[in-house]
């Protein structure tokens, strides 16, 4: 449970609601100086995906997380407003974000699901979504293990 708590806080100082984004570029340079880590983010809005989309820090970061095969993920619009929009989803088929049309049309091969991991890309579609969202992004950190232990404490059927 500590490992979980631990990177649970780190997870919520870099979830991003972006109406703070000077305060996440901020962030963004602290951790494009630490390159172990597996970055995540929130955007509940299209606004806050559009700022999000537009930090050359925190699109660099992604470039070198992808680059180096590790984990990124995205939730909301953000998938495709963010990561799509960048290329990082170019050879990704089986991305989910916010179910509206213009999302999924930047999307190569949406899927309907709440949660969809394809390789090292962790995808989900929003706020109803975000607590197995969280679940896997620990869970393709920490191992199915720790995944399920965590998922029984906190009382969670998925």
């Amino acid at each position: 449970m500590y490992c979980f708590a631990r990177w649970y806080a780190w997870y919520v100082r870099v979830s991003v609601f972006l109406d703070l984004l000077c305060s996440a570029n901020n962030q963004f340079q602290f951790y494009s100086r630490h390159p172990k880590f597996c970055l995540s983010f929130y955007s509940f809005y299209t606004v806050g995906a559009e700022h999000l989309r537009d930090s050359e820090i925190l699109i660099s970061i992604l470039e070198k997380q992808k680059a180096a095969g590790k984990l990124y993920a995205a939730i909301c619009a953000a998938p495709a407003v963010v990561l799509a929009s960048h290329g990082l989803l170019d050879d990704i088929e089986g991305a989910t974000c916010y179910p509206a049309e213009p999302f999924r049309q930047k999307l190569v091969n949406p899927v309907d699901d709440a949660v969809a991991v394809t390789g090292n890309v962790i995808t989900s579609k929003g706020p109803g979504t975000s607590l197995a969202f969280a679940l896997e992004v620990g869970e393709q950190l920490f191992g199915k293990e720790i995944g399920d232990k965590i998922q029984k404490e906190m009382l969670i059927q998925r």
